[in-house]
Formats: structure tokens, sequence, C-alpha cells
């Protein structure tokens, strides 16, 4: 199957945000990582599946998340900004890429299957479908960085 043939496939019907199934991925991620206090350690998460975060300079965009389909299941990379605004103090820009991370691993958890990467392939989804996709990551990161716990 051609990479265009299965994003076209793929493309998903939900219309409202999955809360529930957000706070359940972060929770799951939360578990295998012994529930740690934060900063929670994401990086070791990617380690662990051989995925890889890259710092990139990256113009008017935090980062993205790229899929790479693989025999043995599909490999991600996430892409982070290494330049910010020129008013960001660098430990800004830091809590800014550490946020993205968290953003993008909840669109591989919860939509990787959907595409292919956030980039190439995003105008293939239905834009109200796409604006669902950014709300479900945003709160992903948002449950996963800040743990009920």
């Amino acid at each position: 199957m051609y990479r265009a043939e299965l994003a076209v496939s793929a493309i998903p019907q939900f219309r409202t945000p999955r809360f529930k199934l957000a706070q359940i991925a972060a929770n799951s991620v939360l578990k295998e990582l012994g529930f740690p206090k934060p900063p929670i350690p994401l990086e070791e998460f990617f380690f662990r599946r051989d995925w890889r975060i890259c710092y990139e300079e990256l113009e008017n965009i935090d980062g993205f998340m790229v899929k790479v389909p693989r025999k043995r299941g599909n490999k991600f990379v996430v892409y982070l900004s290494t330049v910010g605004d020129s008013a960001y103090a660098e430990d800004t820009l830091q809590k800014r890429q550490f946020f993205t991370l968290a953003h993008e691993l909840g669109h591989i958890l919860l939509h990787g299957r959907y595409i292919l990467n956030s980039e190439s392939n995003m105008g293939m989804i239905p834009e109200e479908v796409a604006g669902v996709m950014e709300v479900e990551a945003h709160w992903f990161a948002s449950r996963v960085l800040m743990p009920n716990y």
C-alpha cells in the first residue's frame, strides 16, 4: 500500500474530543514510568520504544511528528524547534519544547494510526476533525505533565 493510500484510507471520523481516551492514554504513560513526580521523564518513554526526539531550527512551528512505517511496528520521530520568539528566555524555550513533546506524544498515542505525520498529511483530514485532534493532544499533554497524583 502506498503512503498516500494509507493516509486516505485511515481518516478518523470522530467529531468531538475524546477526553476520557486522552486521560486513559496519559495514565498509561504515567503508569509505565512508575508514576513519577513532575517533571515527567517523557524522553524515557520514547527511549523504551526506540523512538527519536530531534532538535532542529524550525521556523513558525514548535514541533511536529513523523511516523516511519516499519515491518515490526511504526517508529516515530518528534522534531522540536530550537528557535524561539526573540522574547523567549532559554528556560521558556525549554518549557515549550517539553510541552510540545507531550503534545506530539499525544498525537502518536491517540492519532498515530490515522496519519503518517503531523505535517504533510494533515490536509487529508477534515478541518473539524483536525481541530478535535489538536484539542485531544493538548488535553493529553496537560494530563501527562500535570498528573492528578
